[in-house]
């Protein structure tokens, strides 16, 4: 006797299940918190997708084969647009946020999609997991299913953060709408991070860390920079003052509006790395303040002398090594 599709309260239905002639499909829960997420918030409404899309090609286990041609056949079957290269960049994202660990067992390229047990709730008839758990050692021994070289995630022209986007609650993992980004916190100029800062700031949740960092990936258009240790301390710091992860993403905006910081100056070179943006007090409340009054473009021609000073100066701050090697298309100065 087949079983109605979609069927599971009936009697008839579970008394079969039981006896263990049917396998039951799977099914997924999708949460309120999924929207509101620090990480998933700030990404491109595509990517959203694709991870939701990724619990329903997930196992009982929440493990699923690390192949982003699938995946992006299963998911979007009719987008003749988006590429296997951008879905692989989706999960690279995902992979340095802590969504997902892509993982290669037996030389199987492996997704685990992390806290699987407390967002889904699987049905105890779902077919097991045939695909093995991901080793200790799982980020350092995985090899690139398509070179993160290729990896440049598609987003949306003209999409940034929006002002009464969700803030993290006492950053513990948990969020609620705020319908303003608040005052910001010109009184912490010039101060160093007290003891009690750094208790805070060894507590703040890790996503909304790379909640931040994901969203100046986004603004800066630089998918391949990583989050490495100096680029969390600046975003911890900023956070244990007492900034919002929406404030710290105005100040990421802000300084995407900003000419000089974009490479509208005598060098033609961008500072716009996010510790420079996040530096300190008085840079995050100006680059706030550009956000909401963008500053105007400056005629370099006029102005050369004294933006070939200005960027001689900010060589020279420049030199206490927060600069960063390596990236193409960031630098970390002074302005």
């Amino acid at each position: 006797m087949r079983r109605r599709a979609g069927c599971w309260s009936c009697a008839r239905c579970r008394a079969i299940a039981s006896e263990g002639d049917l396998a039951m499909p799977r099914a997924r829960i999708i949460k309120a918190e999924f929207f509101r997420n620090e990480v998933l918030g700030h990404l491109p409404p595509i990517a959203r997708l694709t991870f939701a899309g990724l619990w329903t090609l997930a196992d009982r286990e929440g493990r699923l084969q690390d192949r982003p041609g699938r995946i992006k056949v299963d998911l979007f079957p009719y987008d003749t647009v988006l590429t296997d290269e951008e879905v692989n960049g989706y999960l690279e994202i995902f992979d340095r946020c802590d969504l997902i660990v892509r993982y290669v067992v037996d030389d199987e390229p492996l997704i685990q999609i992390v806290k699987w047990r407390k967002h889904q709730r699987p049905h105890p008839r779902e077919v097991k997991s045939d695909l093995p758990e991901p080793p200790e050692n799982a980020r350092q021994t995985r090899n690139e299913n398509l070179g993160s070289s290729k990896a440049n995630p598609r987003f949306a022209k003209g999409e940034q953060l929006q002002s009464g986007s969700s803030e993290i609650s006492e950053f513990s993992g948990s969020s609620e709408i705020s319908g303003s980004s608040g005052s910001s916190r010109s009184r912490f100029a010039g101060k160093t991070p007290s003891s009690s800062s750094r208790k805070k700031r060894a507590n703040i949740d890790r996503e909304v860390v790379a909640g931040v960092f994901a969203f100046w990936q986004k603004t800066m258009n630089s998918p391949r920079s990583k989050l490495d240790e100096k680029r969390e301390k600046a975003i911890r710091d900023a956070l244990a003052m007492g900034y919002t992860p929406h404030q710290l993403g105005q100040a990421i905006r802000g300084c995407s509006r900003t000419p000089h910081n974009m490479g509208d100056n005598d060098r033609h070179q961008p500072y716009n790395g996010i510790a420079l943006i996040l530096r300190d007090a008085d840079h995050i409340d100006r680059f706030i303040r550009n956000d909401e009054n963008p500053p105007a473009k400056v005629n370099t021609l006029v102005n050369g002398v004294a933006a070939h000073n200005e960027a001689a100066a900010a060589a020279y701050l420049a030199r206490d090594g927060n600069s960063l090697a390596g990236d193409p298309m960031t630098i970390d100065m002074e302005h």
